[in-house]
């Protein structure tokens, strides 16, 4: 004898719970495959009317980002590629990341984030405020920024580094204008006052802070701008003073 096991009674006109997610999931799928092949979700039932672009734009407008995404979004609300929308504004310069979105029924919202430059990276590129290298046309043309160099595989240890130099050398209204860590790991700065300092490979930082309680003495409060100054020395440092003629 086959045994199927204990029956549950169900009441007439009792339907248990969980049966009602099936029937509902049913009939939804159902309803979408009606949609689907009667047309009814194509672009031209429900088209794209509202691009809503938002975002602390400067260096992008929203213009231009509608430019670039027309013909992404002609596929309509039910269609349209989110993660392409969003990889296609990603593509335009300066933009640094975007978030796309549908809102019924025939919006997508799009909030873009822009790169914050903060310095040059070698030639053609820039740094953002969180320290990636990305590149935008006439990068080198930006003026007022400070210039950073080194190995490829490095930039975030030259930020780090360019930003703890500019933390001392504020205490004497100082500013790092140039800075280079070499393939050896020697770094060689150029400060806004146009004097070059060396500070070799080891101990850098400790090298830079020395300089720094002595710069007033040396430069008599200012009166004497060196030329260049050499700290890869244990106890002191060499100067080479400004010609004046």
């Amino acid at each position: 004898m086959i045994n199927f096991g204990k029956i549950t009674k169900i009441q007439k006109g009792e339907v248990k719970p969980g049966l009602i997610g099936v029937i509902l999931v049913i009939s939804l799928t159902a309803l979408v495959v009606t949609w689907l092949t009667s047309g009814m979700l194509g672009a031209d039932k429900w088209p794209i009317k509202w691009l809503d672009i938002s975002g602390p734009m400067q260096r992008v407008s929203a213009n231009q980002i509608r430019s670039a995404l027309e013909p992404e979004i002609a596929g309509g609300f039910f269609t349209v590629d989110l993660d392409q929308v969003r990889s296609i504004a990603e593509e335009i310069p300066w933009v640094s990341s975007a978030q796309a979105r549908t809102l019924w029924p025939d919006t997508i919202e799009i909030r873009v984030l822009e790169y914050m430059a903060v310095a040059h990276w070698g030639k053609n590129r820039l740094i953002s405020q969180d320290g990636t290298a990305f590149t935008v046309p006439a990068a080198g043309q930006i003026q007022g920024l400070p210039h950073l160099q080194g190995p490829e595989d490095q930039v975030s240890d030259v930020v780090t580094f360019w930003q703890q130099a500019n933390k001392r050398l504020g205490d004497v209204a100082l500013e790092v204008d140039h800075m280079r860590l070499f393939d050896r790991g020697s770094w060689e700065l150029r400060l806004t006052n146009q004097t070059r300092v060396m500070l070799g490979r080891e101990d850098v930082l400790p090298r830079l802070q020395r300089l720094v309680e002595n710069w007033n003495v040396l430069t008599g409060n200012g009166v004497r701008i060196p030329r260049s100054i050499d700290l890869r020395y244990t106890n002191g440092f060499a100067v080479q003073w400004m010609e004046h003629s």
